[in-house]
């Protein structure tokens, strides 16, 4: 049975279409979750919430969000899908160009620590690319 992971909060503002929430749930729901690390909402606290009938809502009402279904695609994709081909790029560089098996390893590590270097400054925009929605 598929778990669908969830966040309790309230509604701190209605701002047209968008609505800030502030998040009360327990970071310890995290776990588990396969858009954490892209996540990052115990860094932030507060999410925005674009719906299509913002009157339902109003300010310091308790509500439970949950993030869309391309959330978990995206972090596969990023943090498992480009990493290994960066890998089987190496691999097949070594094979092309005869290199040691330590400069193919090194070049590897090089390129995945470089990788997830990026990945980890650029948590905040890839926050924003996950799409929350309010559950009924």
């Amino acid at each position: 049975m598929k778990t669908e992971k969830h966040h309790n909060g309230i509604v701190r503002s209605i701002d047209g279409n968008t609505i800030d929430i502030t998040i009360t749930s327990d970071e310890s729901e995290c776990n588990g979750c396969a858009i954490s690390s892209i996540c990052s909402i115990s860094d932030c606290g507060t999410i925005s919430v674009t719906t299509k009938n913002p009157e339902r809502y109003t300010a310091g009402q308790k509500v439970t969000v949950s993030p869309g279904r391309g959330g978990a695609w995206k972090a596969i994709i990023f943090l498992l899908a480009i990493p290994i081909l960066l890998f089987i790029a190496g691999i097949l560089t070594k094979e092309v160009t005869g290199i040691t098996d330590s400069a193919m390893g090194i070049g590897v590590l090089t390129a995945l620590i470089l990788y997830f270097t990026i990945i980890y400054f650029s948590r905040k925009p890839l926050h924003s690319s996950v799409h929350w929605h309010i559950r009924d």
